[in-house]
């Protein structure tokens, strides 16, 4: 070996490379482009022109930050590991967010959506199988079998779908998901408020934090997962009454939540709106170590809807344009009927700010996936700036300066071919089962 190195000019042995071509030089462009791109699908062509020294311009590849995993999955993992860090940080502490947290009174709280007409379920995964719907009336008023008596796999795409679509309230359905928001807003007031009833000072002696996930259920309405913590006035630096347990929280919750409602336009008149009959709220502790594995299961659960879309294909990941591209869809037939119920419910006179025809993709859902209160913990802006700034300081910083200037140059790879394989790598690479944690979720 020391006699091959000796063949080289001084030190060259340690830069020689030896030569590709055909097929293998294509790849190693492939893969150094994927490299730079950090293997997103879509990555975004940034022209860096160096004024009076053009042999130093250079096309830059951006990675689009698309937090969808039908879109970019290696894009939506690194989003999923920010969510990751947004539930976790306010749970645990850490990013600037206190360790007391992990102490504070919390409730992991689940809210679903009322009944918008029967459609086909099964029971959980791993319990015994069991008919999907028994009904004591033979024939809905359409003339359609009110009842199934099949028993459903996990996986059978009837799941969600109405037993008789004529039955199924479609215009309530998109109402629901596009007010949703709304009743969140008043259901987190009316605890805070609920709960301030209990303190001398009243809500001054308390902040109600939190942050929720909406999940799209195979019927297709959102139901919200929410983390919810009780701080003392200023906030994660302060702690609350000493009496307040979770136990409290959940006591005001059933008194609440019940009552919340909003009133919304339809096409027949003014209609009422409040949350499903299931609620689920159950504490969240924190004093062992058990507990601290019971905080990282609870963040990887809601970070795992942050990546989601409306569908499990992705079909419904991107806007529709035109009434034409409905008919178009890779959706099943309930998803079309929500998609153009809420295309055509944009023109109601009464809806039109809610934005319905923008928002048809989403079944008229119109709020973010991933949201949170302004003192739960750190933020996504926090986590992308710090991201931002270690790519600066390890890789970028010769590029910085008054002579050079940054222009949009398109999008994808110089090979097409080359962004068909950085989505299948890293689908391969972030596969379900492969939740955030503490170690690849810290950004």
């Amino acid at each position: 070996m020391r006699q091959r190195r000796d063949r080289f000019p001084d030190g060259a042995a340690s830069d020689w490379r030896p030569e590709l071509s055909g097929e293998r030089a294509r790849l190693q462009r492939q893969l150094a482009e994927l490299d730079r791109a950090g293997s997103c699908a879509h990555p975004i062509r940034i022209a860096a022109v160096h004024e009076g020294a053009a042999d130093k311009d250079r096309v830059l590849l951006v990675s689009c930050k698309d937090r969808r995993s039908s879109v970019c999955p290696a894009c939506s993992y690194t989003y999923k590991g920010d969510a990751w860090q947004v539930v976790a940080t306010g749970m645990r502490g850490g990013k600037g967010v206190t360790s007391d947290v992990g102490i504070r009174p919390r409730v992991f709280l689940t809210l679903t959506a009322p009944s918008f007409g029967p459609v086909h379920t099964c029971g959980p995964r791993g319990a015994p199988s069991r008919p999907c719907r028994r009904s004591h009336q033979t024939r809905c008023r359409h003339g359609v079998s009110a009842e199934c008596r099949a028993h459903h796999d996990v996986d059978d795409p009837l799941l969600g779908q109405p037993i008789c679509a004529a039955c199924f309230d479609y215009v309530g359905a998109v109402l629901w998901n596009a007010t949703v928001s709304a009743l969140w807003r008043r259901t987190a007031n009316r605890l805070a408020r609920a709960l301030g009833r209990r303190c001398d000072n009243g809500r001054d002696d308390i902040r109600l934090s939190y942050v929720k996930a909406a999940e799209f259920q195979r019927r297709g309405l959102v139901h919200l997962h929410v983390v919810l913590r009780v701080d003392g006035s200023d906030g994660p630096d302060a702690s609350p009454p000493a009496w307040v347990a979770p136990e409290m929280v959940i006591d005001d919750l059933e008194g609440v939540v019940p009552h919340v409602s909003t009133t919304v336009t339809t096409p027949t008149g003014p209609s009422t709106i409040g949350w499903g009959a299931q609620m689920v709220a159950t504490p969240i502790a924190g004093t062992s170590e058990d507990d601290n594995d019971r905080h990282l299961a609870v963040a990887a659960y809601v970070a795992k809807y942050a990546t989601k879309t409306a569908d499990a294909a992705g079909s419904l990941d991107r806007r529709i344009k035109a009434w034409a591209d409905i008919a178009l869809l890779d959706a099943n037939d309930h998803q079309k009927r929500l998609v153009a119920t809420a295309w055509r419910l944009n023109g109601v006179a009464g809806l039109e700010k809610l934005g319905l025809r923008r928002c048809a993709n989403t079944f008229g859902y119109r709020g973010h996936v991933v949201t949170k209160s302004r003192m739960y913990s750190t933020t996504f802006s926090a986590l992308r700036g710090a991201r931002a700034e270690f790519q600066r300081t390890h890789g970028a910083a010769a590029l910085v300066g008054d002579d050079v200037h940054f222009g949009y140059a398109g999008r994808g790879y110089d090979d097409p071919a080359t962004g068909l394989l950085a989505y299948h790598l890293a689908r391969l690479a972030t596969m379900p089962g492969s939740a955030p944690t503490d170690k690849d979720g810290a950004s």
